[in-house]
């Protein structure tokens, strides 16, 4: 017999300090039936509808079994940029009104992903406009209450937590003296120590009680996110305390031309203009994890840094350090007409991240700065590089003639993908809205064809993925995971 999810108490207290969640850990079904659904019609009223109809179609409901009152226990949502007519801050509420749910979580991204092709154990995804839904059903007919996995919804905002906006300040920079001393005054903990790195702020997020009690966890629970570009110290906080955890999100969508805000996140309480929202699931086993660059071709072989500061690279050895701009010249013309993208990917010098795991054992970095031929690179990135790390320099190939590899799916469990799009060939989103009228309507994933549960989208700002989670920009990179929760035998 399948195992119902397990409520967890946990008395939440917001704090300056600490993230601020939905509500309380909820009770979930006893069978783990997930289902997903998108839809590519150009109302979203009718698209929600659409894939309402198509969720209770793959569990199998009647018509006269589609109660008024929640009838999933979680709803991961992504909303393309496409829908610039709607009143974002009535999402959620469109949402309940077609697929009513105890918790609603997404965003909006540039793009929703959707599968073209699969041979079982890959898929193959193109962008999209559209809707994606992935939901969790509740099983009508189980009610035994005990259970092997729960699920731990939360959120953050700028209004209930302290987090240090790195990406937004300058990177290189120490705190403003005033600036520090008043935060001395409002936080005795905030000392001097604390800002120990040219690119990095004291970080004063802490970790929320209910997640704290899963720490404890023998197998590292799954999280599924959504933010904004400024997530960096939050997920330093998840990795300081789940280092085994895999971490999969989207990086929203700008929206300042739909709605005049930076980003729309949103969950059943409302919709965030920055912060994080997102869901940690217990007891998950990782059936397929990638992370692929597929534009990515290496220039020379690995060198190492030898004096650095900060995100700036400042000096380089190797056998190839001092013919980097020969090397450039032979592999692409494009160097020569400075229209060319490079990447820096840094190996860590962690010892304990994952052997041969490229999402844990390094980060690639877009280079915004400097010059290889000199030896010196600005990183697009907070980080903070160490003398002797190993680094490997890359250019950005045309990806119109290289495709998008396919992604690594499981046979009926639920496959989450983001990609990142190419900064460079952003359109602005009015042109973007232009795009062919005769758009083919997305084919719906019902958990049970050749396509799979499949939920993912697209974005020009890129996705976060890995244990040691970071976030990742690279042009049409994907980071994929999929999982199954842990079920019963009883």
């Amino acid at each position: 017999m399948l195992a119902s999810l397990r409520l967890r108490s946990a008395t939440v207290r917001p704090a300056a300090t600490a993230f601020n969640f939905c509500r309380q850990p909820f009770r979930a079904p006893r069978r783990h039936a997930w289902v997903a659904a998108r839809s590519a019609n150009s109302d979203f009223s009718t698209a929600l509808q659409e894939c309402a109809a198509t969720l209770h179609r793959a569990r199998g409901d009647r018509e006269s079994d589609r109660p008024d009152a929640a009838s999933f226990e979680l709803v991961l949502a992504l909303v393309s940029t496409h829908y610039d007519n709607i009143d974002t801050s009535r999402i959620p509420a469109f949402f309940q009104k077609h697929m009513a749910s105890q918790e609603l979580l997404g965003c909006m991204v540039d793009d929703i992903l959707v599968p073209q092709a699969s041979d079982g154990d890959t898929v193959a995804l193109r962008p999209g406009r559209g809707v994606n839904v992935l939901a969790y059903a509740r099983d009508q007919t189980d009610s035994t209450p005990t259970s092997a996995t729960q699920l731990v919804p939360f959120r953050m905002d700028d209004s209930n937590t302290r987090r240090s906006k790195l990406k937004s300040n300058s990177v290189g920079r120490w705190q403003n003296l005033g600036e520090y001393n008043a935060s001395q005054q409002e936080d005795s903990s905030a000392a001097m120590s604390r800002f120990s790195s040219v690119s990095q702020a004291g970080n004063l997020v802490e970790l929320q009680p209910a997640l704290v009690e899963l720490v404890a966890e023998k197998r590292p629970p799954l999280f599924i996110l959504f933010a904004d570009s400024e997530h960096h110290q939050v997920m330093d906080t998840l990795n300081q305390h789940f280092p085994g955890s895999v971490k999969c999100g989207a990086i929203g969508a700008s929206t300042p031309f739909i709605n005049n805000q930076p980003f729309t996140l949103f969950d059943k309480r409302g919709t965030l203009s920055g912060g994080l929202v997102g869901v940690a699931l217990t007891n998950p086993t990782i059936e397929a994890m990638a992370l692929d660059h597929p534009c990515l071709e290496p220039v020379g072989g690995k060198l190492t840094i030898e004096k650095c500061r900060g995100n700036v690279i400042l000096g380089l050895g190797g056998p190839d350090a001092r013919r980097l701009e020969s090397l450039l010249k032979n592999h692409t013309p494009a160097y020569k007409r400075k229209d060319l993208q490079l990447f820096v990917k840094v190996y860590s010098d962690d010892k304990s991240a994952g052997e041969g795991q490229e999402q844990d054992s390094a980060r690639v970095y877009r280079l915004t700065g400097g010059d290889p031929a000199k030896m010196n690179m600005v990183l697009d990135g907070v980080d903070e590089l160490s003398v002797g790390q190993q680094i490997q320099l890359y250019y950005a190939k045309d990806m119109a003639s290289h495709p998008t590899r396919p992604v690594p799916a499981g046979r009926g469990s639920p496959l989450v993908v983001f990609q990142a799009l190419d900064k460079e060939g952003e359109t602005h989103h009015d042109d973007r809205a232009k795009d062919s009228s005769t758009t083919v309507k997305a084919p719906p994933a019902t958990g049970t064809g050749d396509r799979g549960v499949v939920f993912g989208g697209a974005s020009y700002n890129g996705f976060l993925f890995g244990k040691r989670a970071g976030e990742c920009h690279v042009p049409y990179s994907s980071g994929s995971v999929t999982f199954t929760l842990e079920e019963s035998t009883e």
